[in-house]
């Protein structure tokens, strides 16, 4: 896709005619007929077709949608004015119809060679009289969609066309599922209340009202634009579409993304596209999944999404911690019931990044093509830099809210439905006993200074609710953690959308002393904490194949050693001892490489001297 704006070659196919008298009909005097145009008056009582004009008399208007959520000066996209843009105007006001001045449809012709231009000339007219009204309609039975419907789709594209490309109005008319206008943002700021930091309740506040990100505000370059929108997508797309497909299918089916006709994103001002990528395609151990690159470049000059995404008033990213506070919670445990068996659980969040809503008016800033169709992101994406930020207010929010419930019995009842899912260990006590934990000045166990135990805690590492307490106590932890879960992100209603605890997981929890989690193996009875076979054979296969015998390696090599050693690290400790020298390795060929190339090659020195 290339763009295609009014350059030499179309100018010299323009026939145009002298100035001519004004016609007879009704004229507007601030915008008078000139060579052979009509005026704006005649044009505006053209479209849409008065046969059709019932059809969108219960449409609200512009201003309507604009009173009921508001435009930001904080969160406003718009690309700077291409040809492209007033081509469509100019087409569905009737500037450029067949015939309507001379010359017209020689121009047509010439455009028409442009595939987006063809689509639009042939496709604008027949968009104008669909009824779209249906879109607002809830989306019954949802969960069994197999494929994205080319009506719906159609539907889209003439709500699109109505609101003149402007996708933050069509999300604004949509509303519902996609403006998560169900959310009780009231009931949830009053239940954590005094739960939560104060800047914690103003993000949240801010994210409930307006969405995400918190700042941004960017007139892109049109020519920064079409650099993305001509690139595309990366190679593993097209080298993993099954997964893109069903990926896609999943994403709109649950309303985290709209899709219109490819070409729209070039014909919009509010609209532009960031390349997808397919992560983990090659991992036999881990799901593959669509990511959105706002980061990679293929020039100096060029402005990606993430560098123009500011983060200076995004909330505190703090769930690094959570690992290490889980470990010393079941020290603690340990410390005080030496010969208890505690036990271990989790809790799978549904989607919990795409919960926080992106703001209307940037919903197309963060969209994308792949294939035929234009996504614009409602919902959050994975891959800003805004991501984590965005989702970790509520996170913290679950886990105090969740500590706030201990103790309240009823809610075992209450869930009784979802601790019936779950399979519980019978495991024999071990004929040895337990592990002991040995206190000291900073660990003495989780009494408090009246000798009552502390409440439990619920470490959330991103979607993850890690929970450990002794086996009396376990129901009624996970029965305070789905309850919390509901509160803040919506008690279930599986008829229009999927529910917050994701049930497939849940059916699949063993709560057990020996569980698997954050991909590292924790067994309470042997107070040990390691990493899985498989883990260490992949480990071991890397540093024979890549790494034996090596002299020189490739950036993304050094990096994915760093990574699995990383990991490695989290299990045994130590291997922290030996990660300083990797890094000093990586920094010092880094510069070496530098220092080669600034000598040896020309290109690279100009752009060196452009970043600067």
């Amino acid at each position: 896709m290339s763009s295609m704006p009014f350059d030499a070659e179309i100018k010299a196919s323009l026939k145009l005619t002298p100035p001519h008298k004004e016609s007879k009909g009704k004229t507007d005097p601030k915008f008078p007929s000139v060579a052979g145009l009509p005026s704006s008056a005649q044009l505006y009582v053209q479209l849409p077709p008065k046969q059709h004009r019932k059809m969108f008399d219960a449409v609200p208007s512009k201003s309507a949608l604009y009173r009921q959520t508001p435009q930001r000066t904080q969160q406003n996209y718009k690309c700077s004015p291409m040809g492209a843009h007033a081509f469509f105007v100019m087409r569905k006001y009737g500037w450029f119809k067949e015939g309507a001045w001379e010359g017209a449809n020689e121009v047509l012709a010439v455009l028409k060679q442009h595939p987006d231009y063809e689509a639009l000339i042939e496709n604008l007219h027949k968009l104008l009289e669909v009824d779209f009204s249906s879109l607002r309609e809830p989306r019954i039975g949802y969960a069994d969609q197999e494929e994205i419907s080319k009506n719906r789709v159609r539907m889209l594209a003439a709500c699109a066309v109505h609101y003149d490309l402007d996708f933050g109005l069509v999300i604004r008319y949509l509303a519902g599922e996609y403006t998560a206008d169900w959310r009780d943002t009231d009931g949830i700021l009053a239940a954590v209340r005094g739960l939560v930091s104060e800047e914690d309740y103003k993000h949240m506040e801010r994210i409930l009202n307006f969405g995400c990100p918190a700042d941004f505000s960017w007139e892109e370059p049109a020519e920064n634009k079409m650099a993305f929108l001509n690139r595309g997508n990366h190679t593993t797309i097209t080298e993993n579409m099954p997964v893109v497909i069903k990926t896609m299918n999943k994403e709109e089916r649950n309303s985290n993304v709209i899709p219109f006709p490819r070409y729209f994103c070039f014909f919009s001002p509010y609209a532009r596209s960031t390349p997808q990528t397919v992560v983990n395609a090659k991992r036999v151990d881990k799901k593959a999944r669509l990511c959105w690159d706002g980061t990679s470049t293929m020039f100096a000059q060029e402005l990606p999404m993430n560098e123009m995404t500011p983060t200076t008033n995004e909330a505190e990213v703090t769930f690094g911690y959570v690992y290490l506070h889980f470990c010393i919670w079941i020290w603690n445990l340990r410390i005080t019931y030496p010969n208890e068996e505690i036990l271990l659980a989790f809790i799978d969040i549904s989607s919990c990044f795409r919960w926080p809503c992106i703001f209307p008016c940037l919903a197309a800033a963060f969209g994308f093509v792949i294939g035929p169709l234009f996504y614009a992101a409602n919902a959050m994406v994975f891959g800003s830099i805004v991501l984590s930020s965005s989702w970790e207010p509520f996170r913290r929010a679950i886990s105090a809210l969740t500590e706030s419930y201990h103790g309240k019995v009823q809610l075992i009842s209450d869930h009784k439905e979802y601790l019936d899912l779950v399979t519980w260990d019978s495991l024999a006590p071990p004929p040895g006993g337990y592990t002991r934990a040995t206190a000291c000045s900073q660990n003495k166990g989780i009494l408090d200074e009246h000798g009552l135990p502390k409440k439990t805690p619920h470490n959330i590492y991103v979607d993850d609710n890690l929970m450990a307490d002794i086996a009396p106590n376990m129901k009624m932890t996970l029965a305070s953690a789905i309850q919390a879960v509901f509160v803040v992100l919506g008690f279930p209603a599986l008829a229009v959308r999927q529910c917050a605890v994701a049930i497939d997981k849940w059916c699949l929890l063993v709560v057990s002393p020996i569980q698997i989690l954050l991909g590292i193996l924790f067994n309470t009875r042997d107070m040990t904490v390691s990493v899985t076979p498989q883990y260490r054979q992949e480990t071991l296969h890397l540093l024979d194949t890549t790494w034996k015998d090596r002299d020189l390696f490739y950036v993304n090599e050094i990096e994915v050693l760093i990574g699995k050693l990383n990991r490695l690290g989290q299990a045994y400790r130590p291997i922290y001892h030996l990660m300083p020298m990797l890094y000093a390795s990586s920094c010092f060929a880094l510069r070496e490489n530098n220092e080669y190339l600034h000598s040896t090659h020309k290109g690279y020195r100009a752009l060196l001297k452009l970043a600067k």
